[in-house]
């Protein structure tokens, strides 16, 4: 090997530096080049990057810097809701926006683009089974009517989705156990063949799965304390393969939502359904490992179905349940791993309560 200092290349052809695959790495010295054949980039080693591979692309945490977080539907008793709230980062205010979505939804999951949200498998009905999407414009703060390919493939209850970033989205579970990808660009559905999980329970509403992601995979749990069918599968984004994730699940759950992030750890009730949760388990996702028992308590006890929302430096609660539907909300620190309650200034306006809606964010 040559050691080469100070030197200028002046020809017109190009520089070939090392080529291999992930798994062929080598070397852990700060400055180290390489083409990463898996991911088809550029990648140097940096300490200052948890002490790993980075590519020279702009890190997942600044590609977006979230401003507005919305929730869309959910319900109380057996209303259903076509209600959409958004929050303010800058202030940590919810307004509402008024019942601007085409259909109604509750127990369903979504996608988020850049500029749209779309809610998958609306069906104006409390706890039912559908594959039509109903779409919301984050820019305008207005619905728009979806295309025919928007739709599921088939109808499905209560289904989990993973996603990668504003590009696309995948989903399983709900009484049907294929896999099915929304392009958020092209805002297309496709099946993908071969790729199936055991999450199709009891038909239309019962024994879906929930997902969280993190940037190059995602996972989908139903929980230990769903007994029924107590699974788990890690799914590969740029591969698209499903493998059964051993050890302790990310959450007990499914009914026990998710509180993603764009750094290294993610947070899912330690324990209760769809109520019952006092606290958070701990998911490193480097590592794809679960830290098992509490973590944390929840700001709110007894709590479950809660409306997430995504954001850089925060997360918010917008809404939950704990034994009825509600309003509660909450602000989730990452850097710090704290949780404060919310007034009613963050707190979802117009409809008197709603749990199991979906939340959405925007740039």
């Amino acid at each position: 090997m040559a050691t080469l200092k100070n030197t200028s290349l002046s020809s017109t052809g190009y520089l070939r530096v090392p080529v291999g695959t992930s798994a062929q790495r080598s070397g852990t010295t700060q400055g180290s080049l390489r083409y990463n054949t898996d991911t088809s980039t550029i990648e140097y080693y940096s300490t200052l990057h948890n002490s790993d591979w980075q590519d020279f692309t702009i890190p997942w945490y600044t590609r977006q810097i979230v401003v507005a977080g919305y929730v869309m539907g959910g319900y109380k008793s057996s209303a259903v809701w076509r209600n959409v709230n958004r929050t303010d980062h800058s202030n940590d205010t919810s307004v509402d926006l008024g019942d601007l979505l085409a259909r109604s939804g509750n127990y369903k999951s979504g996608a988020v683009g850049l500029d749209r949200a779309f809610y998958f498998g609306t069906t104006n009905a409390h706890n039912a089974s559908g594959n039509i999407t109903t779409g919301f414009s984050m820019r305008t703060d207005s619905a728009f009517t979806t295309q025919g390919g928007s739709n599921m493939g088939v109808s499905r209850g209560h289904m989990g989705a993973v996603y990668k970033e504003h590009l696309s989205t995948w989903i399983t579970g709900g009484g049907a156990t294929s896999v099915e990808r929304f392009d958020t660009i092209t805002e297309m559905f496709h099946t993908r063949p071969g790729l199936n999980t055991t999450a199709g329970q009891g038909g239309s509403t019962a024994g879906g799965p929930w997902g969280t992601s993190a940037e190059n995979y995602g996972t989908w749990y139903m929980g230990e304390g769903y007994t029924t069918q107590n699974l788990c599968w890690n799914f590969t984004f740029a591969s698209e393969t499903l493998l059964l994730r051993p050890g302790t699940q990310p959450g007990d759950h499914f009914q026990q939502k998710n509180i993603s992030s764009k750094l290294v750890h993610g947070y899912i009730g330690n324990n209760g359904s769809w109520a019952g949760g006092y606290t958070y388990r701990r998911t490193n996702h480097l590592t794809d490992t679960t830290a098992s028992g509490s973590f944390m308590n929840k700001a709110y006890t007894n709590c479950g179905e809660e409306n997430y929302t995504l954001g850089n430096d925060k997360s918010y609660m917008l809404g939950q349940y704990n034994g009825l539907q509600n309003n509660l909300s909450a602000k989730f620190v990452y850097a710090s791993e704290t949780q404060t309650t919310g007034g009613s200034t963050m707190e979802p306006k117009g409809p008197a309560g709603r749990s199991s809606g979906f939340g959405a964010w925007r740039g």
